[in-house]
């Protein structure tokens, strides 16, 4: 799926992936989140009604294609922010003193 926790852990981990996003997910949030990493190069996407059809297609071109997951793992990895809590507590803290 494409769930916030998720992408924040793929995009640490820099793991080439296949994101389904969830449809009955909120405001359809799971689906932007999936398309964010998409349109960066860093993820493929498969909508749940063509997972049928396209999921082993698309494993096997990953898994086939040394060149594509390379590049889909170089840009993940430019999208995670190694300790961003530590981060957001020093911002709230600047701004609240």
């Amino acid at each position: 799926r494409s769930g916030a926790l998720t992408i924040s852990e793929l995009c640490l981990q820099g793991k080439a992936s296949i994101l389904v996003p969830l449809p009955s997910a909120a405001e359809d949030h799971q689906t932007k989140n999936a398309m964010a990493l998409v349109e960066r190069g860093a993820a493929k996407m498969i909508r749940d009604k063509d997972l049928k059809e396209q999921l082993v297609k698309e494993l096997k071109n990953l898994l086939d294609q040394t060149t594509i997951r390379e590049d889909l793992e170089k840009s993940i990895k430019k999208l995670g922010h190694k300790d961003a809590a530590v981060h957001i507590v020093e911002e709230i803290k600047h701004l609240v003193s």
